[in-house]
């Protein structure tokens, strides 16, 4: 492709197509590998008529987590969210949240 959305080893997602990563790429096809360790070849045109996500490539990642607590709990929620915060942000790698 002239624009090289991705490359041989990265991992991609595209419209019908489960995280996959990219074993060889050639003129017509593209052969891949789901996670499922499933191989599929996927004709080069899907990857021009699709929106390509490149996930290797990324440079952020957004995590969301659910945490469950019992009512009884419900006077220690600001010390617990400020502890997690804290162990969080003290890694380093862990963006606060705000928008640049």
């Amino acid at each position: 492709f002239a624009t090289n959305p991705f490359a041989e080893g990265d991992k991609i997602a595209i419209t019908g197509l489960s995280t996959s990563k990219v074993l060889k790429i050639g003129w017509y096809q593209t052969i891949v590998v789901g996670d499922d360790e499933q191989v599929q070849t996927v004709p080069n045109q899907k990857f021009i008529s699709n929106k390509v996500s490149n996930k290797t490539r990324r440079t952020h990642r957004c995590m969301k987590q659910s945490i469950f607590l019992k009512y009884d709990c419900i006077g220690q929620v600001d010390d617990l969210i400020s502890g997690l915060r804290r162990d969080l942000y003290a890694r380093g790698d862990i963006a606060d949240g705000t928008k640049d």
